[in-house]
C-alpha cells in the first residue's frame, strides 16, 4: 500500500463521491471495479468498494433481541437499528439460534458498515492512535490500519460480514482476544461454516495476537465472521494457508476452484 500525505482529503477514485470523509491524503496501490463488485467480492487491502457500494437487495434491520446486551436499550430508546444483507441475516440467525440450542450465547454487535460510517470509524481510532503518542500521522495510520479497515476496504460494507460477542467472564460483550478462549469462539470453529460463515481474519502466521497476519495486514479478529454461502464455506474450511481473499479472488475466475 503506497501512502501519500500531503492534503487533507482522501484521494481515491473509490471516495471521490464522498467528500466529507477527512482524514488524510491516503493513496492506495489497489483496484476498485464499483460495476462488478458483489456480495461474493474478495476486499481488502489490494481491492476495495466504491464509496457507493450498498447491499442488494438492500440490507435489512436485524430482531433487537440478537444485538448485543451492550447497546440494545439505546437502540430500542431511539427506534434505530443494525442492518445486514438478508441472505447473510438469515443464515447468522440460524446460526444464533442453533448455538443457543447447544447452549452456546452469541450476540452480534455490528453487521452491515456503509462507507461513511467506516470512515467514522477509522478516523476515531486514529484520533486515539494520534493522543497515545503516535510518531506522525503516517505511523498512525499504519497502526490502526492492521486492526481497522479503511473506508472502501472493509467487508462490512459488503453487508455480508458480522462481528459475534459474547460474555466473556470479567470482561463482558467485547471485541477482544480472550475471545478465542471461550466455548462460543470453539463452537464457531466447528459449525459456523455448516451455515455459510467463514474466519475473515485468523490469527496465521502472526507471532503475537497484536501482530497482524502477512496475509491479510490485519490482526487476529475472533469475532469477525463473513458469510459466503454453504458451498463456498465448506470449500474454504479445507483450505490451509490461503487467506479468504486469495481464495475468493480464485473463485471469481474459476467458480469450481478447490484449494490443494
Amino acid at each position: 500500500m503506497l501512502i501519500s500525505l500531503t492534503l487533507v482529503s482522501f484521494a481515491s477514485s473509490a471516495w471521490a463521491d464522498s467528500a466529507d470523509c477527512v482524514v488524510e491524503d491516503i493513496r492506495l496501490n489497489r483496484s476498485v471495479d464499483g460495476n462488478h463488485a458483489h456480495d461474493l467480492s474478495p476486499v481488502g487491502k489490494n481491492i476495495g468498494l466504491p464509496a457507493s457500494y450498498q447491499p442488494d437487495p438492500a440490507a435489512e434491520p436485524i430482531p433487537y433481541e440478537y444485538i448485543t446486551p451492550v447497546f440494545r436499550e439505546a437502540l430500542v430508546q431511539n427506534n434505530e437499528y443494525i442492518y445486514m444483507a438478508p441472505e447473510s441475516l438469515k443464515a447468522l440467525l440460524s446460526l444464533i439460534d442453533d448455538a443457543k440450542r447447544d447452549g452456546i450465547e452469541l450476540f452480534i454487535h455490528s453487521a452491515f458498515r456503509p462507507f461513511k460510517t467506516q470512515c467514522s470509524v477509522f478516523k476515531q481510532k486514529l484520533n486515539k492512535e494520534m493522543q497515545a503518542g503516535a510518531v506522525n500521522i503516517q505511523d498512525a495510520i499504519r497502526r490502526v490500519n492492521t486492526r481497522s479497515a479503511l473506508p472502501g476496504e472493509s467487508e462490512h460494507q459488503l453487508g455480508t460480514a458480522a462481528d459475534l460477542v459474547t460474555d466473556i467472564p470479567g470482561i463482558g460483550y467485547q471485541l477482544v482476544y480472550d475471545m478465542q478462549n471461550t466455548d462460543s469462539y470453539r463452537w464457531l470453529r466447528m459449525n459456523a461454516y455448516k451455515f455459510g460463515f467463514v474466519l475473515s481474519y485468523p490469527r496465521g502466521t502472526a507471532q503475537q495476537p497484536g501482530d497482524p497476519d502477512p496475509r491479510t495486514g490485519y490482526i487476529f479478529e475472533p469475532w469477525h465472521w463473513r458469510y459466503i454461502g454453504v458451498r463456498n464455506a465448506n470449500k474454504f474450511v479445507r483450505c490451509r494457508n490461503v487467506s479468504l481473499q486469495d481464495f475468493l479472488t480464485q473463485l471469481q475466475s474459476n467458480p469450481n476452484f478447490e484449494c490443494r
